[in-house]
């Protein structure tokens, strides 16, 4: 009768102990990565609050110093459109009540700010600014 005890059992103990021991960290740290589903955000959402704001406006001003070439432009502006309907949305018209600033960088929005005679009316994550302008 051979023995339990041998240095070969030992080892092979110690190696399946090792290997269920890595199995359990495999599988904690996979299920410590797995992020759960977003849903699907609809175009203009991050505008969405501004229409609080705009609900009786007909006409919003774009104001911004980005390049809207098609090939160049981040969407925002179409998403703008989209999202804030019925309202027309003008592009680097400032002439409307209400305008929305999109401009890389803070010294501009502040510009804007000042020549419009505007105050901030809400912002969102992405950079813009809803500002609505009075007669100077």
């Amino acid at each position: 009768m051979k023995s339990w005890f041998s240095v070969r059992h030992i080892i092979l103990v110690v190696a399946g102990l090792l290997l269920l021991r890595n199995a359990f960290y495999l599988t904690a740290y996979t299920f410590s990565q797995v992020v759960p589903a977003k849903g699907i955000l609809e175009p203009g959402s991050q505008f969405a609050h501004f229409k609080n704001f705009t609900q009786n406006a007909r006409h919003i001003g774009f104001l911004t110093d980005k390049d809207m070439s098609p090939e160049h432009n981040n969407g925002f502006f179409s998403q703008t459109q989209y999202i804030l309907a019925p309202a027309v949305i003008h592009l680097n018209t400032p002439q409307p009540t209400w305008n929305i600033l999109d401009f890389s960088q803070m010294r501009y929005f502040a510009t804007a700010m000042r020549l419009l005679h505007a105050r901030r009316v809400a912002n969102n994550d992405y950079g813009q600014i809803l500002v609505q302008h009075s007669s100077p």
